[in-house]
């Protein structure tokens, strides 16, 4: 893995621990604290690997529409919790 995509893993890992700690959430991450958390990154940047997990099976991403006033949103969760916890002892 490069740089960037071992950041942007390890990201996700640390906001999908603590969304697995709150019982109140599922473990769904939205793309803006992702964002939140890579500042340096563009959001087409994050947008890309986002795809690029994906298509290799480890997140999945589901779209939430609120209507007019929530807007759209990208959800991102592990494909299973047996691929966090391989990455969580890789990172």
């Amino acid at each position: 893995l490069s740089k960037t995509e071992s950041k942007f893993l390890s990201v996700i890992l640390s906001l999908y621990s603590r969304d697995i700690l709150d019982n109140e959430k599922k473990g769904d991450i939205k793309i803006s604290e992702i964002q939140k958390q890579l500042p340096e990154y563009s959001p087409a940047r994050i947008s890309q690997l986002v795809s690029m997990f994906e298509s290799v099976g480890i997140i999945d991403t589901t779209y939430l529409n609120r209507g007019r006033s929530g807007g759209r949103s990208r959800l991102i969760s592990f494909s299973n919790h047996e691929i966090y916890n391989k990455l969580e002892g890789l990172l």
